[in-house]
């Protein structure tokens, strides 16, 4: 995996929240930002891309569900899912519908833990998911926590990276980029 992280064909995104109308509401989401997600991944995404979706993908009824799995099936690349705070979906689901290649609560590559919710958390909401996260954290010894679930506000740690597709223009953000402009080093 270390090979391929120098690559710089490892991507993120979070919180796509397909079919969740009141994200235009909450978020300022634009009408239709459904499609826009798609063609933000399909413009970077390649047969050779890893992407990590950081959790919170549908919160919809069962005909948008169906499309936000063909719309994911259909993006190039190995497909990662980590579990964030809406989804219940059966793993069955993620995979078959999906296309995911792997379903996980975190993820850790090289000295970066990949989770829906960040390491610091300001949101008393979901004390044990964010206790379970810091936990797990420490034991890895990474770095970085490239994480979902905040939106449009900010991270509160610099160890910490959002790429909630607020954050990313509703594309993946590419993994070595967002570590390289926060160490603001060559390589790491």
């Amino acid at each position: 995996m270390e090979e391929q992280f120098h690559k710089t064909n490892i991507f993120a995104s979070a919180d796509w929240h397909w079919g969740h109308k009141k994200m235009l509401e909450y978020e300022s989401r634009p009408q239709g930002y459904e499609e826009l997600l798609m063609e933000r991944h399909r413009a970077v995404l390649s047969d050779n891309s890893e992407w990590y979706c950081l959790g919170d993908l549908a919160l919809c009824r069962a005909d948008e569900r169906k499309k936000c799995a063909e719309a994911v099936k259909s993006l190039q690349g190995r497909k990662h899912f980590v579990r964030g705070n809406h989804d219940g979906f059966s793993r069955r689901w993620l995979v078959e519908d999906c296309g995911f290649d792997t379903v996980q609560r975190y993820v850790q590559i090289e000295n970066v833990f990949l989770s829906h919710f960040p390491l610091v958390h300001l949101d008393d909401r979901y004390p044990a998911g964010v206790q379970e996260m810091q936990k797990m954290f420490a034991i890895s010894g990474a770095d970085w926590n490239i994480h979902g679930h905040t939106h449009s506000k900010p991270s509160p740690d610099p160890r910490c990276i959002c790429v909630s597709v607020e954050q990313t223009n509703y594309g993946p953000a590419n993994l070595w980029d967002l570590i390289k402009e926060r160490s603001k080093v060559e390589q790491f």
